[in-house]
């Protein structure tokens, strides 16, 4: 008599979030580089999900002329990381201007002139 054997299901992707970072400017840009790094290599080790995307025919040539016949998915998984990163940080300073109120326009000026061109 053949045995019944019951296959358990298996989620279909079990990627996670990249972890949650607080601001703090003095340390900020290494420490969320150095947690997306292990969140990368963690993730990209995993199966990959074939997407299919249509973008302007003039960006896909450019991104493809830059980082060449192989780059593709991985320049795609890096920018919409950083998109999801740029998101995360919006919502952080929405909560911030919330709580200590907006920054005076007068320092906006100020910063964005000391930025400019840089």
């Amino acid at each position: 008599m053949p045995q019944t054997v019951k296959a358990r299901p298996v989620p279909v992707s079990t990627a996670r979030e990249p972890p949650a970072v607080p601001f703090d400017p003095s340390e900020a840009g290494r420490r969320i580089g150095q947690q997306f790094l292990r969140w990368y290599e963690i993730e990209m080790s995993k199966r990959a999900e074939k997407l299919s995307v249509s973008v302007p025919s003039e960006l896909a040539r450019s991104v493809r002329r830059r980082v060449g016949p192989r780059g593709l998915s991985g320049f795609v998984a890096r920018a919409m990381q950083h998109e999801l990163e740029r998101e995360q940080l919006s919502a952080y300073l929405d909560e911030l201007d919330k709580e200590l109120a907006p920054v005076p326009a007068a320092a906006l000026t100020r910063a964005r002139r000391a930025w400019r061109g840089r």
